[in-house]
């Protein structure tokens, strides 16, 4: 082989090298031909030639020649021991897996090789946890740099560095070192591994719905992957994987002493103590760390609010000493859903058995569920920090429910306090279980809990009815049958199952309590009195819109003729519900983690594209308001067939009069083909994709985010929301932007729709021709002709309703909102208004319409409160191209003995009227809240309130962006 110039230059410089002339000349023949080309030669592919040799030659041998290896100055080939640059970037060696035995092996000698080094090491690491214990976060800091500078990196390391940097924001220390190493690596966010840790152990942060999105992040094994997932759960309990030899291998490319540590934390799995050095370096550990009880004094003396919540979040910093491993397990296992696939519960409960019933005996954790024993004093730090907790008493909770396979009773009371002191039990329960103790329970309100977490998870039908049964009896027998009361009352109890209540309770769900609710009315009403009752409890405007929203809708549904329009749909204002019930809390609280944090760059966070992949799930799958329900109802059940079979059928045998006398030589076969090929579609193709039953692996709507050109949409998603939430400082806006993205991720299917029907089109118009028959070919040929027509219209129907609407915005016609709010008024005066005459065909969009809606009923309440009854309103609506703004005139008539002066008085606002609080003190039609609406929204204006020739004139504009 010629050595290139490259070649040459990299040979000179081994050469020099001492540490690495020193140990290769230590080599025998064999192995110096096997280093050869690795490190003078510059291989392509040096893996492959490592991956064999690793296969091939003896542990001591590998050893030998990777030690060697290690000594190059720029060494490519594996990872380094103790890495000078943290191993934080998505590299991979690619090596191939072997043994675990030999693997281990291997380990060992590389700790005898470094066993002194490795001892230094972790000593260093007692000094460093007694530091920060002390919160001498300075020294720590200086202990810090003196570890990288000797030993190198490690996630280790990098662990007890941000949180420091967390735990620092209380002292506000300026720590140069460790400030420096956030903003030189991850600045604004752009490194996964760093910008999930800051979130981990921000105090803010939901620990659950991070740790949710990291695992599943992907199921593709790497190093990005593996590393990402050390914070969330202490060790590895996917007992389906059996390549043992990967996990370890990526948690050593971090670095010896995270693939160390690793063994420690997974010694059931791996048994390192049948190795000399190995037993000997890791018990090292053992004897240089801190106590459990110290720890747990730390957080308590320094966290006086969510003290566990903190804690269990920052306890993959603590993961070395002895006592969070129990504890971590205990949570790991019970405080996640239970169906998760690297869990393995059933197996992990049974293997770790001994783990959990070390700390439950230990720290006598069965009376967390009993209120009656909080006063108990605990006998231990730890167990104060778990008595006066949540994480623990949800994992207990649990762990008890599933010992006993759901055959556990809970007293009504005790049940009520357990909801407000746990946490997450709506997505860690196992519903299956809880099934079983809501049939044996004997209390109504025990089994209205029971069924509402219940109804969180499951998708049976039989769950939904017996929670809407037991609902309707307790509200009926003992609250008149009004469900605010009893929801009010459930709150006194306990606000987290209120808020359950208040969180299933949809336009869907209330519309089947047919016991309570008695016609169409009361639904939109009892969902709009739910929005204010959680608007007085939380102060959040965003509920009080919701109810307004709820309201002006169904007044403009009264009016509205429904259109009959076939083009894909989902019902934007259910869907934004769902958002608003669901979801947006959690995506509010991990773009205020990430703004608080600084990483405003983290376009690849895991959370979000779980968030955005969710909302996506629930766009494509509900089979309410979502995708699946128009193909289901709209399409499968009659339209599609209708459209592609009947109408053809029924036009060509009622033009061309076919009935059983009268025959077409070959359109009962073609009927046949055809028919069966539209039925195909229809039964196959025309469904959302799922591998789960109902099985539709062949379903053209994909919810998957997964393909390339979905996941380039996401991560435009991810920007825009941070973007906007950055720049506005509230969620305000965030639904918008989501419903929007979800119309970009489906166009991508729509498009793979209308291909797999024109495709299906050009493969019917082949079957469509005449047959050649010896009689009145001529006839036929004509007949078929105009069958070719008529399938080519029908297809073309069709395509258009695979595409996008032409908005899907919340958004009303002006003339609809105009006539809603006549209709209102109607209710409690009389009016007249030729509704004719209203012509526009302005459409609001977003909440444009709430503002403009309020000033109409101002204005159209008073006109018909003190004008004259008997004469029509005059309305006109115009808009000016070059202002962008919508003018609404509306004049009504005043009667002949009303004075215009003392009128032109009454609409004037004092000079000292208190404007800013026209909402609190005036009723709905007060003229001094047309002002406040103009005072609070820069786009409304009140451009004429007059009152001549015996007419009241108001005039107000509203400037947008869109007019369609």
């Amino acid at each position: 082989m010629k050595n290139t110039n490259d070649d040459l230059s990299n040979i000179s410089k081994l050469l020099v090298n001492k540490d690495f002339m020193s140990k290769y000349k230590l080599l025998d023949k064999t192995a110096r031909k096997h280093l050869r080309p690795l490190v003078f030669d510059k291989l392509d592919k040096p893996h492959k030639k490592i991956s064999r040799l690793r296969k091939l030659l003896k542990p001591i041998d590998i050893v030998n020649i990777e030690n060697v290896i290690l000594s190059c100055d720029d060494n490519d080939v594996i990872p380094a021991l103790f890495p000078k640059e943290p191993e934080i970037s998505q590299k991979e060696y690619f090596l191939d897996s072997i043994p675990i035995d030999k693997h281990l092996n291997i380990l060992n000698l590389v700790v005898k090789n470094n066993f002194n080094k490795l001892t230094a090491l972790i000593k260093l690491f007692l000094e460093l946890n007694n530091f920060i214990l002390s919160k001498d976060y300075l020294e720590a800091e200086r202990l810090i740099e003196r570890v990288i500078d000797n030993y190198g990196y490690s996630h280790f390391i990098i662990r007890k560095i941000i949180l420091i940097s967390e735990l620092n924001k209380i002292e506000d220390i300026e720590l140069i070192f460790i400030d420096g190493f956030v903003q030189k690596f991850n600045s604004y966010g752009e490194n996964q591994i760093l910008s999930s840790l800051q979130q981990c152990y921000d105090v803010e942060m939901s620990f659950f719905s991070l740790k949710k999105s990291i695992m599943n992040i992907s199921s593709f094994e790497c190093y990005v992957n593996t590393i990402l997932k050390i914070p969330f759960l202490y060790k590895d309990y996917d007992c389906k994987n059996n390549d043992l030899d990967t996990r370890l291998r990526y948690n050593l490319q971090s670095s010896l002493i995270d693939g160390l540590l690793f063994l420690i934390r997974n010694s059931d799995t791996y048994a390192y103590h049948n190795y000399h050095y190995l037993k000997l370096v890791l018990k090292l550990f053992e004897e240089s760390r801190v106590d459990i009880e110290d720890l747990a004094a730390f957080y308590l003396e320094n966290f006086t609010v969510d003290t566990e919540d903190i804690f269990s979040k920052h306890s993959s910093a603590w993961y070395e000493i002895k006592g969070v491993e129990n504890y971590r397990i205990l949570q790991d296992l019970f405080v996640d859903d239970p169906s998760s696939d690297y869990l393995d519960l059933t197996i992990n409960t049974e293997k770790l058995s001994d783990n959990l019933n070390t700390i439950i005996s230990k720290y006598n954790l069965s009376k967390l569920l009993d209120p009656s024993m909080r006063t108990n004093s605990p006998n231990s730090n730890l167990e104060l920090l778990m008595n006066d907790g949540a994480i623990t008493r949800s994992a207990i909770f649990n762990y008890t429910i599933a010992l006993n396979n759901g055959e556990v009773i809970f007293d009504q009371n005790n049940l009520y306090w357990i909801m407000g002191n746990t946490r997450e039990l709506a997505r860690s329960i196992d519903y299956k279980l809880l099934r079983k103790i809501a049939k044996e329970s004997d209390e109504l309100e025990s089994k209205i809990i029971y069924y509402l977490l219940i109804h969180k998870k499951s998708e049976n039908e039989l769950d939904n009815h017996n929670l809407r049964k037991f609902l309707s009896k307790v509200i009926l027998d003992n609250f008149d049958g009004d469900l605010i009361s009893f929801i009010e009352y459930q709150s006194k109890q306990s606000e987290v199952v209120a808020n359950f209540t208040y969180e299933t309770c949809t336009v869907d769900f209330i519309a089947k309590l047919t016991h309570i609710i008695k016609d169409t009315v009361s639904i939109t009403d009892t969902r709009a009195k739910l929005h204010i009752w959680m608007w007085e409890k939380t102060s959040d405007k965003n509920y009080f819109e919701r109810a307004r929203t709820i309201l002006i809708d169904h007044q403009i549904n009264k009016i509205r003729n429904e259109l009959h329009d076939n083009r894909i749909y989902v019902d934007a204002q259910r869907f934004n519900d769902w958002i608003s019930d669901e979801i947006i809390r959690e995506f509010t609280s991990v773009l205020s983690s990430i703004e608080k944090i600084g990483l405003t760059e983290y376009y690849d966070s895991p959370q979000l594209f779980y968030l955005v992949d969710k909302v996506y799930q629930e766009f494509c799958n509900n089979n309410i308001y979502g995708i699946s329900s128009y193909l289901g109802r709209r399409i499968r059940h009659g339209t599609f067939k209708g459209t592609m079979y009947k109408n053809i059928v029924s036009f060509m045998e009622q033009k061309y009069k076919i009935d059983e006398q009268s025959h077409i030589v070959g359109w009962n076969e073609w009927k046949d083909k055809y028919e069966s090929r539209i039925e195909d579609i229809i039964d196959t193709y025309l469904h959302v994709k799922s591998d789960v039953k109902p099985k539709k692996p062949r379903g053209l709507i994909d919810p998957e985010t997964t393909a390339i050109e979905k996941k380039i949409i996401v991560q435009s998603c991810i920007k825009d929301l941070m973007k906007v939430f950055f720049e506005q400082g509230s969620n305000i806006n965030l639904n918008n932007i989501l419903i929007e993205y979800c119309w970009r991720l489906i166009e991508v299917d729509l498009k793979n729709v209308n291909q797999y029907l024109k495709s299906t089109q050009s493969e019917v118009l082949q079957f469509t021709k005449p047959p050649q028959v010896a009689y009145n070919q001529e006839s036929l040929n004509i007949f078929f002709k105009d069958l070719q027509f008529k399938v080519r219209d029908s297809f073309s129907i069709v395509f258009e309703w695979f595409k996008r609407p032409q908005s899907v915005a919340p958004k009303a016609e002006i003339v609809l909102l105009v006539k809603a709010v006549i209709e209102e008024v109607k209710e409690s005066h009389n009016l007249k208004f030729n509704d004719r005459k209203l012509l526009s065909e302005f459409v609001l969009f977003g909440g444009a319409y709430h503002v403009i809606y309020d000033a109409l009923y101002v204005i159209i309440f008073n006109a018909a409160k003190h004008g004259d009854s008997s004469k029509s309103l005059e309305i006109s609506i115009n808009f000016d191209n070059n202002s962008r703004k919508l003018f609404i005139s509306i004049a009504s008539h005043i009667y002949s003995n009303q004075n215009e002066e003392l009128i032109i008085q009454r609409l004037k606002v004092p000079s000292n009227a208190d404007i800013s609080n026209a909402q609190l003190y005036e009723g709905r039609s007060g003229i001094m809240k047309l002002h406040h609406l103009e005072q609070t929204d820069s786009n409304f204006s009140i451009e004429e309130m007059v009152c001549l020739d015996n007419k009241v004139r108001f005039t107000i504009s509203y400037k947008v962006a869109n007019n369609v």
